[in-house]
C-alpha cells in the first residue's frame, strides 16, 4: 500500500512539471496513472485487512497455549517483597487502556488476582475492578481510613484499617465474613500465606498477631508484644517472619510459634518493608534519618550487617522497598534523586538513572524491565538490558504515584494519589497503522484533486497566453 502511495507523489510532481511545460497530454496521462495507483493502493489495503481478519491458511501445527498470567496477591507480590514478575512489558509509548477515578486519596499499592484488581483508599473503601475494562465488581466500606495494602488469601480479601480493625471479605461478592479489633491503628500491610490460610498483622503499638483465616471465625494462633511502631509490612523467609520498626529494630520471629529467633539494631527509622534474597540469605532495607541502605546476612539464629551504603544527604523524604533483580542485584532510590542498581553481594554501583526527584513508589522488576511511579512523571519504565544505554519511557497522570505498581504480565497498574487507577499498556500498533493508512488515503485523494486543478489552471493559463492580443 505505502509503495503505491509514495509512487503517487512521483507522478503528481511529474504532472505539475509537464503541465507547465505544455505537455498537457502527457500530464493527463500522469493524472490517470495517479488515479489508477490510488485504486491499486486501496485494493492492496483491502487485501491486507482481509488477511488480518481471516488469518492465514490453516496450519497443521497447533498454536501454543497462552502463557499463564502473573498473580499478584499481596504487597510486592511475594512474602519476601522482591517485587519480581516473570514479565513486565516495556511500553515505548505507554498509554492508559482505561482509567477508574475515585474521590478519595489513595496511598496503597495494588493487588491483581485472576481478572480482578483490588485496592483501598484513604476514605476506607476497598474496590474490586475488572482488570480488562475497569468496571466495578464490588465495593466494601471499612469503619475508617486505610493505608495498608490488602491481600488476597485464597477465597477472601484480608484488609486492615487505621482504626485497628482487621476484615475478612469474600473476594467474589465483596461481603464481610468476619472482623476483629486489634489494639492499635494498623499502617503495615498484612502478610498472607495461601498454603495454610494464615495472615500476620502488625500494629502501631508493636503488637504482632498471626491469625488462622481459614476458620469461619478466625483466631489468633500467637501474639507477640515488641517495642516500637510498625509502619513497614512484615516480610517472610526460611520460616521466619521479619519485622522492622520506626526505631531501627529488626526482629525475626518463628512463623510457627512467634518466638524471637534473633534481633538486630540499625541506625535510622524503618518505614518501608525489607526485601529478601531467599537463595543468598540476604535482607535489604533502607533507614530514614541516617539515609542508609543496609544489606544484612541472616540465618535462623543470627544476623549481621554485610554492607551499607550511606547517602550523602542531610534532608530527604520518603523511602522505598529495595527491588531484587533475577541476577541478585538490587535497585534502590532516590534520596539523592537517583535510582541505583547495586551489586547485591558487594554494594558496588552497577548503573545509575538520574530521576531528578525523590522516589516514593517501590519499583517492580522483571528480567529486563523496571516499572515505578513518580511525582512529575507518574508512570515510568526502564529497560536495563543494555547497561550502556538504558531505555526509558514515561507518561504523566493527573496525580502522582506513591504506591508500588502491580502487573499481570501484560498490563501494569498504577494508583495515583488523587484516586485514579490506571491500566497502562502500549498504544495499539494496529490503531496506529490504521490511522496512518487513513491519512495516506486522504492525502492521495487531495493529491489527485490538486493535480487535476493544476492541470486545468495550466491549460487555461497557456490558452490565455497563446491567444492574448499583441500590444
Amino acid at each position: 500500500f505505502f509503495f503505491f502511495f509514495f509512487l503517487q507523489f512521483f507522478f503528481f510532481f511529474l504532472q505539475l512539471k509537464l503541465s507547465f511545460f505544455r505537455h498537457r497530454n502527457t500530464a493527463m496521462t500522469a493524472i490517470t496513472t495517479s488515479i489508477l495507483l490510488l485504486v491499486v493502493s486501496l485494493t492492496s489495503m483491502a487485501l491486507e485487512v482481509i488477511a488480518a481478519v481471516d488469518g492465514a491458511a490453516p496450519s497443521s501445527v497447533s498454536p501454543s497455549p497462552p502463557s499463564p498470567l502473573v498473580q499478584w496477591s499481596q504487597y510486592r507480590r511475594f512474602g519476601n517483597h522482591s517485587g519480581y514478575s516473570e514479565k513486565i512489558p516495556f511500553h515505548s509509548y505507554p498509554t492508559a487502556k482505561w482509567v477508574y477515578q475515585t474521590q478519595g486519596v489513595a496511598d496503597t499499592s495494588l493487588i491483581v488476582m485472576d481478572d480482578v484488581v483490588y485496592f483501598g483508599d484513604a476514605s476506607g473503601i476497598i474496590r474490586a475492578l475488572d482488570k480488562n475494562s475497569g468496571a466495578s465488581v464490588w465495593n466494601f466500606t471499612l469503619g475508617g481510613s486505610m493505608v495498608a495494602t490488602p491481600c488476597v488469601l485464597n477465597d477472601h480479601v484480608i484488609a486492615a484499617g487505621i482504626d485497628g480493625t482487621v476484615y475478612k471479605i469474600d473476594k467474589t461478592h465483596g461481603f464481610e465474613t468476619w472482623r476483629s479489633f486489634a489494639s492499635a491503628p494498623i499502617l503495615a500491610s498484612p502478610l498472607c500465606f495461601s498454603t495454610d490460610g494464615t495472615a500476620v498483622i502488625a500494629n502501631q503499638n508493636g503488637n504482632v498477631f498471626r491469625y488462622d483465616m481459614s476458620l469461619t471465625h478466625p483466631e489468633a494462633m500467637w501474639f507477640v508484644d515488641l517495642d516500637g511502631l510498625f509502619r513497614a509490612t512484615p516480610a517472610y523467609s526460611s520460616s521466619l517472619v521479619i519485622l522492622c520498626n520506626d526505631i531501627g529494630n529488626i526482629t525475626a520471629l518463628s512463623l510457627t510459634t512467634g518466638e524471637v529467633a534473633w534481633s538486630l539494631h540499625i541506625n535510622g527509622s524503618i518505614w518501608d518493608a525489607p526485601s529478601i534474597n531467599d537463595a543468598e540469605g540476604i535482607m535489604y532495607v533502607g533507614a530514614l534519618n541516617s539515609y542508609t541502605l543496609y544489606a544484612i546476612d541472616f540465618t535462623l539464629t543470627s544476623a549481621s550487617i554485610r554492607w551499607k551504603y550511606v547517602y550523602p544527604v542531610t534532608v530527604s523524604f520518603g523511602s522505598v522497598t529495595p527491588t531484587i533483580l533475577p541476577s541478585g542485584d538490587i535497585v534502590f532510590g532516590a534520596w539523592d534523586y537517583r535510582i541505583v542498581c547495586f551489586d547485591g553481594k558487594t554494594g558496588e554501583e552497577l548503573w545509575v538513572y538520574r530521576l531528578g526527584e525523590w522516589l516514593f513508589s517501590s519499583p517492580i522488576a522483571s528480567d529486563s524491565v523496571i516499572a515505578f511511579g513518580g511525582i512529575t512523571t507518574a508512570v515510568n519504565f526502564i529497560s536495563y538490558t543494555n547497561l550502556q544505554s538504558l531505555q526509558v519511557a514515561s507518561m504523566g497522570l493527573e496525580g502522582y504515584v506513591m504506591g508500588s505498581p502491580a502487573t499481570d504480565g501484560e498490563t501494569v497498574f498504577f494508583l495515583s494519589r488523587d484516586g485514579g487507577l490506571y491500566a497502562i499498556g502500549e498504544r495499539s500498533s494496529s490503531v496506529a497503522a490504521n490511522t496512518l493508512i487513513i491519512t495516506a488515503i486522504v492525502a492521495s485523494v487531495l493529491l489527485i484533486i490538486a493535480a487535476v486543478a493544476a492541470y486545468i489552471c495550466s491549460k487555461k493559463y497557456h490558452s490565455e497566453t497563446r491567444y492574448a492580443p499583441l500590444s
